[in-house]
């Protein structure tokens, strides 16, 4: 049981281009009823200067892509310096943080990007992780209201 428990908590997994999801069995449990609104993804954290590869920068970065989770962080050498890597809750029915501006000391900003692990199907039109740009049927006036209402999201968190 104790090996189930630890690959629910561990996933998503990625077969054949798809995610699976593995939720634990709840007694009457009505499958038509089963909504997937939130999903932990790993996103990977590329261009940040060396100087601010630390745990509170990323979690700080992680809540800006989503409920952060966790970390992968080790205090030892050798270290990987060419990303960081935050676990975080997503709702996939909205687009997903490409990436965003971080303002440096010297008072330069350079761009941060979220790379995404395991994740297929992401469309480069609406931004959500179900499908494609080749499968989007959003029109472009739905497109601008769903940012619009996803920057609002951040903004009232930050």
């Amino acid at each position: 049981m104790e090996d189930l428990e630890h690959m629910c908590s561990e996933g998503p997994w990625s077969m054949d281009g798809a995610f699976l999801f593995l939720e634990r069995w709840r007694p009457n449990l009505v499958m038509n009823r089963l909504h997937l609104n939130f999903v932990s993804i790993w996103v990977q954290l590329h261009g940040l200067p060396l100087e601010y590869q630390y745990p509170e920068l990323a979690e700080r970065m992680g809540h800006m892509i989503g409920a952060f989770e966790k970390i992968d962080w080790e205090d030892r050498l050798p270290q990987n310096i060419r990303f960081i890597r935050v676990k975080v809750r997503l709702n996939p029915w909205m687009p997903v943080v490409s990436g965003f501006m971080l303002r440096l000391d010297d008072g330069t900003r350079t761009w941060i990007q979220c790379r995404y692990e395991k994740v297929h199907k992401l469309c480069t039109k609406c931004s959500p992780i179900r499908h494609t740009r080749s499968q989007c049927s959003e029109s472009m006036d739905e497109v601008k209201r769903i940012l619009i209402r996803q920057r609002h999201w951040i903004q009232r968190l930050h």
